[in-house]
């Protein structure tokens, strides 16, 4: 299992960065930057995991990321802790009064996080030396399919990603409110911050099972096709077969799931949506 530091650090980046905050986008772009070489970090710890009981120097590695991995945990609450103070609503006289305070500690902030990167980078480079390999990088096309068939299905667990506790707890509660209004809630972050692990957590629920009677997963995918995602969600719903679903068009399947949620409370998930 890849180190549960790294994993946590992972989701706290991915946790301030999807919060709807007007922020420095200077300071902003840098904890996205750090996120993104934590989770190269950590396809580097999945080959060193093996590893490290036969080499003490590979030992040495990995502890000296998990080292990092707590000064950028740090560097991340402080972050959090600022964009409280400075978002919180104050007077026009208050605002101004802080504004120097505020590009202050920006700017600190920022420097401590360029220095933790030029950190990480020297760790990585120095994975070389061991002849450890970044898993991550060698999907091949067999594995894209694996990977495509996994995300389909809400039932597999990401062995690799742990925590999302505080986070699944407020999705549940967000999808247990009592009213009757549709609600579309986005998790949103950049890749390998562990999106689909959280909504399979959130999906699994007892709570969330108990409250929707009708529940459908579908891996949109970047090659999107708006009647395969239609056909996947139908079937979930009732027993048509396939031969059935491939004879029909597009506003014929749209009828269907029209009528097949009509009347009642149902849960969709929509995993591994893109931009285009």
């Amino acid at each position: 299992m890849a180190d549960p530091v790294i994993s946590f650090v992972i989701e706290r980046t991915g946790d301030l960065l999807i919060q709807k905050i007007v922020f420095l986008e200077g300071v902003r772009r840098q904890v996205e930057r750090l996120q993104k070489d934590l989770v190269r970090m950590r396809c580097f710890l999945k080959d060193a995991d093996q590893r490290q009981d036969k080499d003490a120097r590979i030992r040495n590695w990995v502890s000296e990321i998990r080292a990092a991995a707590y000064d950028a945990e740090d560097i991340i609450e402080i972050f959090a802790s600022k964009v409280e103070f400075f978002t919180k609503d104050k007077g026009l006289v208050t605002k101004l009064m802080y504004y120097p305070l505020k590009i202050v500690n920006l700017y600190k902030i920022g420097k401590e996080i360029e220095s933790l990167r030029l950190r990480l980078k020297e760790i990585a480079d120095s994975r070389e030396e061991y002849g450890i390999k970044n898993l991550g990088e060698e999907m091949t096309t067999h594995g894209e399919e694996l990977q495509r068939i996994r995300r389909s299905s809400p039932f597999s667990e990401d062995k690799d990603i742990v925590g999302f506790d505080e986070i699944t707890k407020s999705l549940v509660a967000e999808l247990l409110k009592q009213d009757k209004n549709r609600r579309v809630v986005s998790i949103v972050s950049m890749g390998g911050a562990g999106k689909t692990t959280l909504a399979k957590k959130v999906y699994n629920h007892a709570h969330v099972r108990e409250r929707f009677n009708c529940c459908a997963w579908v891996c949109v995918s970047s090659s999107y096709d708006h009647k395969k995602m239609l056909r996947a969600i139908i079937k979930q719903l009732n027993e048509m077969s396939n031969e059935q679903l491939e004879k029909m068009e597009e506003e014929e399947l749209e009828r269907r799931l029209y009528q097949d949620l009509q009347d009642k409370c149902y849960l969709v998930v929509l995993d591994d949506v893109w931009k285009q």
